[in-house]
């Protein structure tokens, strides 16, 4: 690529099926749907961009790994649908990962996050079936509806201290997670929020809850214990249903 291209425009190689490898140093700026559908890409440069268009990079079913090192903004469904897509790194001002972002990244096993970033999108991990970790950044204070539902093997999640609201479904269907902390200082557990986290055991929920919504917990079917904060004022309908291990609630 010229040593003086710096931006490349919406859809500019769109559906270049035969595509594999591209060297884009300086570039700071990839379009919308930029390299969308260029699905044996498996190799690109672009550690200088700064901000990545939606769906620039949807279905780019062989990239296997993104490093980031300067990056203020990425659009929606970015990289929805990389099934090969294994590792990510972001680093830079970034201050949110938008709806759909790596939705469908069945193959996403390892994530790098900086702290900057401020909130979570709708089903930004959605369908990540091989996540089983995630360290969440310091800053988070929203992760927004179906976020990480059915992330099959994610085991464990500490939801940081400066969290105010999380998403309905935001867990759902996450059945192998079996350790949840909640630091944050979320007032309700939304709808479906751990529905059908099969393998879910215990969880103390905050004194700052004071709602707890519908199917909140439906078919935690291993859950033995929970914890109930003082404040509580509301528990929805279906919240605890078919549980069928649940021996103490405090």
């Amino acid at each position: 690529m010229p040593e003086e291209l710096y931006i490349i425009g919406n859809e500019a190689f769109y559906g270049c099926e035969v595509l594999n490898n591209i060297d884009i140093p300086k570039v700071k700026e990839i379009g919308d749907g930029a390299f969308k559908k260029c699905t044996a890409l498996s190799n690109i440069q672009m550690e200088d961009v700064t901000k990545i268009g939606s769906s620039a990079f949807e279905d780019c079913k062989s990239l296997s790994a993104v490093t980031l090192k300067n990056i203020n903004k990425i659009g929606i469904n970015a990289f929805e649908g990389c099934t090969a897509l294994t590792q990510v790194t972001l680093e830079g001002p970034l201050s949110e990962l938008s709806n759909d972002v790596f939705k469908e990244c069945t193959s996403l096993a390892s994530i790098t996050i900086p702290n900057s970033v401020k909130s979570f999108g709708n089903e930004v991990f959605y369908d990540c079936k091989n996540l089983t970790a995630i360290t969440l950044p310091d800053g988070l204070t929203k992760i927004d509806a179906h976020a990480f539902e059915g992330c099959a093997t994610l085991k464990e999640i500490v939801i940081p201290n400066m969290v105010k609201t999380i998403g309905t479904s935001a867990f759902e269907n996450c059945s192998s997670l079996d350790s949840v902390v909640i630091n944050g200082l979320i007032t309700e557990i939304s709808n479906d929020l751990f529905r059908r986290c099969h393998s879910l055991r215990s969880i103390t929920i905050p004194n700052t809850v004071r709602k707890i919504g519908l199917k909140a917990f439906q078919e935690c079917t291993m859950l033995t214990e929970v914890t109930l904060p003082p404040a509580l004022t509301s528990i929805g309908e279906d919240a605890f249903a078919k549980c069928s291990s649940l021996a103490s609630v405090n």
